[in-house]
């Protein structure tokens, strides 16, 4: 059996957001969109469950299921309870609401759950490290929804009727910080005599920012995909393709963070040769006056470490794919002979199959593997100092974007006295 990018995706939806879809413009939009989705030729299916005992209105019909959770009390991880993490009291302290959505999650092996339940939207990220559970702000619904249809590339909005654009156009034309950019070169353009400067501007807006855009959604794709096949029993499903869109995203972070650094020289008249420009580049900084651009530098300093770090592994030496960190536990830790017994009490069928025998060895290795516990999904190993810190570049890609997102609102205010501001 291939294993293919799925095309049905399963939504918890918290009952409390149910009087919203029609009054809500926003919600409505969305809605549009997963309608329009599903009636393709190949289509793209979001199934959207609301755990309620109570039968919902007819006006839902063909949009939203009941689903009877078996569960009542969300019940995490065992790893959880062992650890005692920071907010382990708040998971504990969750009203009925909140561990009933997360327990239809687990049930359902849903692939994300919409709320806008504010104690639960706090503990997202615990919850995805320890369950795998991905809580979504409601605020955040379209982007999960163009995120499932831009692995099929299908460039749509979900905010804004939008049907007809392809992903050669659609950040420049519809995105809402990838517009922004673009209509912020169409406005400097014809005020930049300076041709080097206004091609530096327009590469930048119209390019690099668009492809740092569409690397981003296609890692947090994939991202789903692996979750998706992880609940399916097979670990590391799209582990490359997720390594490859994190190698360029670094590439294509890092060009723009360099290109905005050339594009304050010129514009500032510096005086410095393109090759002495550079976001690490001392001798760009000394030539540097603004005292709130160096402030700036200074604030997010241990920011441009971490890219540095990880965009010259890839572009000199090591590529680093983000892989699980896993640790043995007492099961994992059986001999060969007893993982050997499960294995042929467990899968008996396996070993109808011819040449069975000749694989054992690999099914008891991943037999073991399964028996670990994972303490990342996805990491890398980023050197500091004499020292070392694990970090997920996946989980970490928003965050990334954002921190570039203020560079570029920095850097072009400071070049052009005005911003594009772009929202993080």
């Amino acid at each position: 059996m291939p294993f293919l990018p799925s095309r049905d995706f399963k939504v918890i939806i918290d009952p409390e957001l149910l009087n919203q879809f029609w009054t809500n413009s926003y919600l409505s939009s969305v809605i549009e969109t997963i309608r329009d989705l599903r009636i393709l030729d190949n289509p793209v299916t979001l199934e959207l469950f609301t755990p309620s005992k109570v039968r919902i209105s007819a006006s839902f019909d063909g949009i939203v299921e009941t689903y009877n959770v078996k569960q009542d009390s969300f019940v995490p991880s065992e790893w959880i309870k062992k650890d005692k993490p920071k907010d382990f009291e708040k998971l504990e302290r969750l009203d009925q609401r909140a561990s009933v959505l997360l327990s239809s999650s687990l049930e359902l092996k849903a692939d994300c759950v919409i709320t806008s339940n504010q104690a639960l939207i706090d503990l997202r990220y615990l919850v995805y490290h320890y369950d795998a559970i991905r809580i979504i702000p409601l605020e955040e619904f379209h982007d999960f929804v163009e995120i499932c249809a831009r692995g099929f590339f299908i460039y749509w909005s979900a905010t804004s009727y939008t049907r007809i654009l392809t992903p050669d156009v659609y950040y420049q034309f519809d995105h809402p910080n990838g517009k922004k950019v673009s209509d912020y070169f169409n406005s400097q353009s014809g005020k930049i005599k300076d041709s080097d400067l206004r091609e530096n501007l327009r590469s930048l807006s119209l390019n690099r920012y668009s492809f740092i855009l569409f690397t981003r959604d296609l890692v947090k794709f994939y991202e789903i995909q692996n979750d998706f096949f992880t609940r399916a029993g097979h670990e590391g499903r799209f582990g490359t393709i997720i390594g490859y869109y994190i190698t360029n995203y670094y590439l294509y972070g890092w060009g723009l963070l360099d290109q905005l650094t050339t594009i304050f020289n010129a514009s500032q008249r510096l005086g410095l040769d393109v090759k002495q420009c550079g976001i690490a580049k001392n001798g760009f900084w000394d030539k540097v006056k603004d005292q709130e651009l160096l402030s700036f530098r200074k604030d997010n300093k241990a920011w441009i470490e971490r890219m540095a770090y990880i965009r010259n592994l890839a572009a000199h030496r090591t590529i680093m794919i983000p892989t699980a960190v896993l640790m043995h536990t007492g099961e994992s830790k059986k001999s060969d002979e007893e993982l050997r017994k499960e294995l042929r009490k467990e899968r008996p069928h396996y070993y109808s199959m011819p040449y069975a025998e000749v694989f054992e060895k690999t099914e008891i290795e991943l037999l073991r593997i399964k028996k670990m516990r994972k303490i990342f999904r996805r990491a890398i190993n980023i050197k500091k100092g004499e020292g070392a810190y694990l970090y997920d570049p996946v989980l970490g890609v928003d965050y990334e974007l954002n921190i570039m997102n203020k560079f570029i609102n920095k850097f072009l205010e400071k070049s052009f006295k005005i911003s594009p501001d772009l929202k993080s």
